[in-house]
């Protein structure tokens, strides 16, 4: 079984980041815009450079009107075995 790297991890978010923005039709300035951000800062989360703040993920979610999962890989949302992951009790 693999498990995702943090660099996997990046460049999936940037792939579903892309997808998002386009089949919605926005251009990267647009987003950037909206988000409040340089377009160049907003590029590097779609090429996987580096990844948007949890807060900026809520952000693009809610300007989408898509829960905030959507922009997590689906291994990730359903964790390593497929299913639903519990959360795990902290001591």
């Amino acid at each position: 079984m693999t498990t995702m790297t943090e660099k996997n991890f990046d460049l999936t978010l940037a792939a579903i980041l892309k997808d998002q923005r386009k089949s919605r039709g926005y251009s990267q300035l647009q987003i950037s815009q909206y988000l409040g951000i340089n377009r160049s800062t907003y590029t590097y989360y779609e090429s996987g450079h580096t990844s948007p703040s949890i807060y900026t993920l809520f952000r693009l979610a809610l300007y989408y009107g898509i829960p905030v999962s959507e922009f997590f890989p689906e291994s990730v949302r359903k964790g390593r075995r497929g299913r639903a992951q519990k959360p795990t009790k902290l001591s």
